[in-house]
């Protein structure tokens, strides 16, 4: 869906040139000059077999690169670019839900997901150095097991490098992409109001099984969809998943069922509620409150949920004259 985007692609191009740097710089760090010089000593010879020990091997890469390793996120401003389009991806997927609603424009600025999309570049940083520093580490095990002089072992770990980081580059846009974007459309649904959603299988050639066997799964928004050995609330389910869901949002202030109300949860300034209503004129689209005509539904509720008797209707009053036929409603609701 998103690898046509000029975003997408140079977003990548940032990530491969970022992974790219982070790998020749251990080259070029000695690593590779030291275990040539102390060859000797990853070598048991018995007779005339001589075996490396590769347990010994992979023990001294690994404690040379603490001392010279910079962490993925140093390079290229890959942190303030990823948080940046991490967020962007995040508008794109609010956006996709709000557009069902009414025609506001869905732009994150709601502290509680900034710190989120913040704790997920952090938690990426560790897990691509990690990542980084096995992949390298086994790297120069296979070329020392391979070649015989310091040139072509570093030539060999040089170009499977190449190889590492494009295929890694392509697998970490199009997961981060994907989620970011699926876990945005969830958490708008939810927070408009949704009660619904359904499975959609990507049915790409040599879909999941797992996947395949949700496609058409509907649920209540707040469930997790389960398979196999994945239980999640919105795609990706792994890696290559490419499934997506269907949101039902309908109007439900204009429509609604007095019987099942307790299924619902409207998200007003008292979490005790337990009401929702997909409203057009009271949204939430990314920020810390509602956006919309009826934006103050939660200030009326503040000022009427402790009055009575005519001041009560007073205010009633004024509520049903600012706010929508829907808004009114709504409003009306949470205050049973």
């Amino acid at each position: 869906m998103f690898k046509d985007l000029r975003d997408y692609q140079d977003m990548q191009r940032i990530i491969n040139t970022a992974l790219q740097l982070q790998w020749n710089d251990l080259l070029k760090s000695g690593i590779i000059d030291d275990i040539y010089k102390n060859q000797d000593s990853f070598y048991r010879i018995e007779g005339n077999k001589k075996t490396l020990l590769i347990g010994l091997l992979l023990l001294f890469i690994k404690d040379k690169i603490k001392d010279k390793f910079k962490p993925i996120m140093d390079y290229n401003n890959l942190r303030g670019e990823f948080k940046n389009y991490l967020k962007r991806m995040s508008n794109k997927g609010g956006q996709s839900i709000v557009d069902k609603i009414t025609n506001l424009r869905f732009r994150l600025s709601n502290k509680e997901y900034i710190d989120k999309i913040e704790t997920r570049v952090n938690e990426l940083e560790k897990g691509l150095d990690k990542t980084t520093i096995t992949r390298f580490s086994n790297q120069v095990v296979n070329a020392v097991r391979q070649e015989d002089n310091r040139i072509d072992i570093f030539d060999n770990v040089m170009l499977r490098g190449n190889e590492i980081v494009e295929n890694r580059s392509k697998v970490i846009i199009g997961v981060e992409t994907w989620a970011i974007y699926n876990y945005m459309r969830q958490e708008t649904a939810n927070r408009n109001g949704c009660i619904s959603k359904t499975w959609q299988s990507s049915g790409v050639p040599n879909m999941c099984p797992f996947c395949a066997s949700l496609d058409g799964t509907r649920l209540p928004i707040d469930k997790l969809f389960e398979a196999g050995d994945f239980a999640v609330m919105q795609p990706p389910a792994h890696s290559s998943c490419q499934c997506g869901v269907y949101y039902e949002m309908n109007n439900l202030c204009s429509n609604y069922d007095y019987i099942s109300k307790k299924n619902y949860i409207f998200y007003s300034s008292d979490d005790n509620e337990n009401l929702k209503c997909v409203n057009p004129n009271a949204v939430w689209a990314g920020g810390e409150s509602l956006v919309g005509d009826d934006k103050n539904i939660g200030n009326y509720y503040d000022k009427i949920k402790g009055l009575k008797g005519a001041i009560r209707d007073e205010m009633l009053y004024v509520a049903s004259e600012e706010l929508s036929k829907d808004g009114f409603i709504q409003l009306n609701l949470i205050l049973k």
